[in-house]
This record gives C-alpha cells, sequence and structure tokens, in this order.
C-alpha cells in the first residue's frame, strides 16, 4: 500500500476501534514496518517476540480482525473509485425506503452528469442503463409519467452496452488466440452472431476501429485510434482508454515486426503516450522491471542518442529507490543496442540494484561487454561469468524460470563464442539454447 493508503486505512480503523486498543496496537506495528513486511517472521513469532501477553489463539484473533477490517476497506476504496457507483447505490437505497422526491433530484443529477461526460467510454455508457433500471425496477411511480418511454429506452441502452461490450471481448478473444494459439470458434461464432442482431452506438463504431487493427494489423486503423486518443475521443482515465492504449502499444509493435509499420517514431510516440497519461505506471510510477522492458524496445528502435533522452525524461518516474542506478542501467541496455559496447561497463559501474532481476540484467551485459573488448583477457571472462552463473543459481527462487534459464543460456553461449576466437572450427548451434535472451544480438554474433 502508498503511504495514503495507510493513512486512509488508519484513519479507517479510528471507526472500528479505539486508539488504545490491541486492534490498533497491532496495526501500528505493522505499519511502521510497512516497508519490511515480507521479511517478517511466521505470525507465531512475531506473538512471541513482540506480543507475548496474547495466547496463540487470541493473536490469531486479533490477525483476523484486523484483515476482516482491511477487506472491508479495500472493498469501500474500490466503490468510491468506480465512476457513479456510490450516485446508483445512493438512488436504489433511496428508492427503496420511498424517498422518492429526493430519488428523483439525484436521478436528475446524475443522468445530466452522465450527458455531459466528455469522451466516450463504455463504463459511462452501462451507467446510463444501470441508472433507468435502478430507476423502472422500483416503486419509484415517475417512471409511469415521464413523457419518453422509460422501458424502451431503458432496453436500448442495455443492447447498446452489450454489443459494446461484445466487440471488447471479441476482439480480446482473437488477440488471446494469436498469443496462445488457442481456439475458441465456438464462442466467436456465438458473439458474432449476438452482435448481428443489437443496435450499433458511436462508441461501438470506434470498437470496430479496434477489431480491424487487432485482426487484419491495419496499420491505418492503428494511426486513427491514436489520432482520436490524442483529441480525446475517448473518457480518460478510464478502463476503455487503458484498454485502449495497452493495445495501441502492443499491436504497433507487431505491425513493426510484420514490416507494415517503416517508421519507428509511430511506437515511439505511443510509448510517450502512454506514459504521459499514466497508463504503463502503477500508483503513478513505472515498475522497474517495465521501465527497461521498454528501453529494450526502444533502444533498438531509434538512434542512441534519442534513446538516451528518452531515458532522461522518464527515469525519475520510474519507482526505484536508486533512481540513478535505474538510469545508468538503462543507459547500458541502450549502448549494447547500440554497439557501444566500451560505454557498458561505465554505466554500471558503482549501480545499487533495486532488485534480483535488475541486477541479472547488468551481470548479462557486463559478460557481453567484456566479451566484446579485445583487451581484456580470457580469465576475467571466465571468472565473470562463473560469478554470474553461480549468482543465477542462488537466486533461482526469485527469477522467473524463464528468466534464469535465458540468462543461463547466454552465459553458455558468450563461452563458446569466446573458444571460438581461437578455434574458427567450432560450430555453435543457437537454436539447442532456448529460451535466449539477445537472440538476435547472439544470432549475429554467431
Amino acid at each position: 500500500m502508498t503511504k495514503d493508503e495507510w493513512s486512509s486505512f488508519r484513519r479507517y480503523l479510528l471507526f472500528k476501534t479505539k486508539s488504545d486498543s490491541d486492534n490498533f496496537e497491532f496495526f501500528t506495528f505493522l505499519q511502521k514496518r510497512k516497508g519490511q513486511l515480507t521479511l517478517l517472521d511466521d505470525s507465531e513469532s512475531i506473538r512471541l517476540k513482540y506480543f507475548p501477553k496474547f495466547s496463540q489463539k487470541a493473536f490469531l484473533n486479533l490477525m483476523s480482525r484486523l484483515t476482516l477490517w482491511l477487506e472491508e476497506w479495500i472493498s469501500i476504496q474500490v466503490m468510491q473509485g468506480k465512476n457513479f457507483a456510490h450516485d446508483l447505490y445512493l438512488i436504489e437505497y433511496l428508492n427503496k425506503k420511498g424517498l422518492y422526491d429526493l430519488a428523483n433530484q439525484h436521478y436528475r443529477s446524475l443522468d445530466k452528469k452522465l450527458s455531459k461526460t466528455k469522451g466516450l467510454d463504455t463504463e459511462t455508457h452501462e451507467a446510463k442503463w444501470k441508472l433507468l433500471h435502478t430507476q423502472y425496477y422500483s416503486d419509484n411511480p415517475s417512471k409511469r409519467s415521464d413523457k419518453k418511454d422509460f422501458f424502451k429506452s431503458m432496453i436500448t441502452q442495455f443492447m447498446q452496452c452489450q454489443k459494446e461490450r461484445s466487440m471488447l471481448y471479441l476482439t480480446e478473444l482473437i488477440n488471446r488466440s494469436s498469443i496462445r494459439g488457442l481456439n475458441y470458434a465456438e464462442l466467436k461464432n456465438a458473439l458474432e452472431s449476438s452482435m448481428s442482431h443489437l443496435p450499433s452506438s458511436e462508441l461501438y463504431g470506434f470498437l470496430e476501429l479496434l477489431f480491424k487493427l487487432v485482426t487484419e494489423y491495419d496499420l491505418e486503423s492503428g494511426n486513427k485510434i491514436f489520432s482520436l486518443l490524442n483529441k480525446g475521443f475517448i473518457k480518460k482515465p478510464s478502463e476503455l482508454h487503458t484498454l485502449l492504449t495497452m493495445y495501441l502499444v502492443s499491436y504497433s509493435l507487431k505491425i513493426w515486426e510484420k514490416n507494415i509499420l517503416k517508421d519507428p517514431k509511430f511506437i515511439i510516440d505511443v510509448y510517450d503516450y502512454a506514459l504521459e497519461e499514466k497508463v504503463l505506471m502503477q500508483s503513478g510510477k513505472i515498475p522497474v522491471v517495465r521501465f527497461h522492458n521498454i528501453i529494450s524496445t526502444v533502444g533498438g528502435l531509434q538512434a542512441y542518442n534519442k534513446t538516451n533522452a528518452f531515458i532522461e525524461k522518464w527515469y525519475n518516474s520510474v519507482e526505484t529507490d536508486h533512481p540513478d542506478s535505474t538510469m545508468a542501467l538503462a543507459k547500458a541496455q541502450n549502448a549494447f543496442y547500440h554497439g557501444k559496447y566500451d560505454l557498458i561497463l561505465e554505466e554500471i559501474r558503482n549501480i545499487d540494484f533495486e532488485n534480483t532481476v535488475q541486477k541479472a540484467r547488468a551481470l548479462g551485459l557486463e559478460i557481453i561487454a567484456i566479451y566484446k573488448d579485445p583487451i581484456l583477457t580470457h580469465e576475467l571472462l571466465h571468472s565473470k561469468v562463473n560469478n554470474f552463473q553461480r549468482f543465477l543459481q542462488r537466486n533461482n527462487k526469485k527469477l522467473s524460470n524463464h528468466y534464469l534459464q535465458s540468462h543461463l543460456n547466454l552465459t553458455c553461449l558468450i563461452l563458446q563464442l569466446y573458444k571460438r576466437k581461437h578455434n574458427k572450427s567450432l560450430v555453435i548451434d543457437i537454436s539447442q539454447y532456448s529460451p535466449l535472451i539477445y537472440r538476435t544480438w547472439m544470432a549475429k554474433e554467431i
């Protein structure tokens, strides 16, 4: 949780318990250690060391009670973060209590708010339908005296929402099928059949562009989507805005790989937009692993100096306690992608690593730089490779199996490449090494 979230939960707890209670004492214990919670001992060790006055059963009850309150607080936070949810629940409650005049006031207020919402959005459209539904399925007499056909409006709004959602699901179905090689033919046919009988909306027309981008790798559709996003055609922030931006990031890369997109500037612009709109961020910060993955992508798409400028623009937005080290490692990545191997060792010298993944990335670049340096010795390379392999094995539980194996394969191939410098007849079969990080680079070296 963030600092603000801890403070919010603290205030919530004070509605449930007193500041001098055992419940609050335990919360305070946790809050003081909020940055090291994953390092704490098991619950029994914590009880014996810090709360010996409690029996085992009493301490377990204390933890359960605090967990229950935390879950309640989370539910409230989620509800408050949902647009229009508060108003809809309030109108439903007022109608149930027979406070129809007050319910109608809030109904008109929310209806006006929804009509004035800037940008299209599935959540806003669904809120319009839910508003009509909440009012219709109540005993409120206003639904019968309304000048327009209340029931027809509700049904029409519902069908449009259903068609919009169906198109989003159909698009993701195609996307998921292409990634995982799964067959969703039956679901695909069902969605297409249901949509053919439903009325369209302006938003549905926009979603057809997304469908064309995903199914046909259509660059023109991608350009139109990006242009409309920049013009505020889609409400932001919203779930739909996030989805569209993430699709655009993914498929701009795919159409580049298929050689449909000729100018990589479009990809860089999409990444910049996604970062500026905080779509690629969590709680306002770029996750450190994601930042380095982005650099791995953009580093190979544009000039060295431009990528360095990109790094300098965004490194302070990364979720890290060591921003300068994160920038240095990112610049080392950039140096690698542009063949400036002599700069790698200079960049990663004296880095404070944020996590094991970041250190593994740096050590991988280090052995590449040493291998490419004609001055550095064979003994140094062997020593660094052996140290890196021991590091990977020692930290195997902190790394995904794919990440671990891809770097172990890198170390094996680096040693083989070095051997081949002195034995030109040595045959290296890269197909035997999978997964493999920097495969494209390695293939060129071989």
